[in-house]
């Protein structure tokens, strides 16, 4: 590889990408890649300096008098295309933004931003002929369950003691210099974790590996990881409804959605900390948002601001939307006591499959969640 010195400044950006992406690998020299990109910077500092005085200097000639010249640039422009590699990529890195403007896979290279700017000066962004359009999402993949829960990651087992009962034996009053007569007895029992395989599957063939773009790939990978983590809430919620693992069947109700039937169901918890509804987006429009006390007054106060899940309030608890739940249920929690134990990270491992060579996606993650205490949420299914 050219030394930094001798590289042009497309190199040294090209350069810059590749450091931003080995960042993030297992095992990276992180003080041998942060000296480089300062030695990258500096020199492309350098660069744009000489670069603008070459453009000043160009704009006036010697002679008689003072003669202005055209812009001069280093090389003449390359006839681009829309079916062009540089504009291509280009193009995609324009669209591909988050909600502050970033761009979601890196800044274009010199080449790619000089076929960007000679399609788009007098038009609008051209649609490269090899891509249709964007990726559209139609696929919701939040798991604010999950976000409120108690996590571990135990890699060889999971198991909490739990205090269940005093029998016998509670604390008494006794006379000054006497023991307590009665023997403490206390049950225990052990809630353990054994975990659950989820895995997730996505194909994708030689012909669309060829014509797909690298960013797509990319996008493959998170969306596979994104699906993972929906599936643990899933499972999550299975074990809420399981009675070794989770709700007392007394905490457990159906009826109609009414003032005093949500009451009665943050009154079942028997444990003290922020409590936190969790509903689909239908459940929360259609039957939460509805919800009037005694004197008419709407029980439910609206309010996004604290975060993009959270929907409003209701008696001060947040609520939260979660389109992984079926219509009419609520999940009414304790913050914390949903207790998630990671026995393994989600890895994303891609493999060619040799008869038909296509690519295929395989996520995977050892993962299992118990409530900490039976009384510690409520599941609310409206019949109304």
């Amino acid at each position: 590889m050219k030394k930094i010195e001798e590289m042009n400044a497309e190199e040294l950006r090209s350069r810059a990408a590749e450091i931003r992406s080995a960042v993030n690998e297992e095992g990276a020299d992180l003080e041998a890649l942060d000296k480089e990109a300062t030695e990258i910077a500096a020199r492309l500092a350098k660069l744009d300096v000489e670069k603008r005085r070459r453009e000043i200097a160009g704009k006036v000639a010697d002679g008689d008098g003072v003669e202005l010249r055209g812009f001069q640039t280093e090389k003449p422009q390359e006839p681009f295309t829309a079916a062009s590699a540089e504009y291509r990529t280009a193009w995609l890195k324009n669209i591909a933004r988050d909600a502050r403007g970033n761009m979601l896979f890196g800044d274009m290279t010199d080449a790619e931003r000089r076929a960007f700017t000679f399609l788009t000066t007098n038009t609008t962004p051209v649609v490269p002929k090899d891509i249709v359009n964007r990726i559209i999402e139609l696929v919701r993949s939040e798991a604010p369950m999950l976000d409120d829960a108690e996590w571990t990651e135990f890699t060889r087992g999971f198991g909490v003691p739990r205090h269940k009962s005093i029998d016998a034996g509670d604390a008494a009053v006794v006379a000054e210099g006497e023991a307590n007569a009665n023997d403490e007895q206390d049950t225990f029992d052990l809630l353990e974790l054994v975990g659950v395989e989820i895995k997730k599957h996505a194909v994708m063939s030689k012909k669309m590996e060829i014509q797909s773009l690298e960013a797509f790939e990319a996008w493959l990978t998170r969306h596979i990881a994104e699906r993972i983590r929906v599936a643990m809430e899933k499972q999550a919620s299975a074990r809420l409804d399981n009675t070794t693992y989770g709700m007392a069947a007394a905490n457990k109700i159906t009826g109609t959605l009414s003032d005093a039937e949500i009451r009665k169901a943050f009154g079942l918890l028997g444990v003290n900390g922020e409590k936190i509804v969790y509903a689909n987006n239908a459940t929360i429009w259609n039957n939460i948002a509805g919800l009037e006390g005694s004197d008419g007054a709407k029980l439910f106060i609206p309010d996004s601001m604290s975060d993009p899940k959270t929907t409003g309030r209701i008696y001060g608890a947040r609520v939260r939307e979660d389109n992984n739940l079926a219509d009419g249920v609520l999940y009414i929690i304790v913050r914390g006591q949903l207790l998630c134990n990671q026995f393994s990270p989600v890895e994303v491992i891609p493999q060619v499959e040799p008869k038909t060579l296509n690519r295929i996606y395989t996520g995977y993650s050892l993962f299992d969640a118990a409530l900490e205490n039976p009384t510690g949420a409520v599941k609310y299914t409206n019949q109304g």
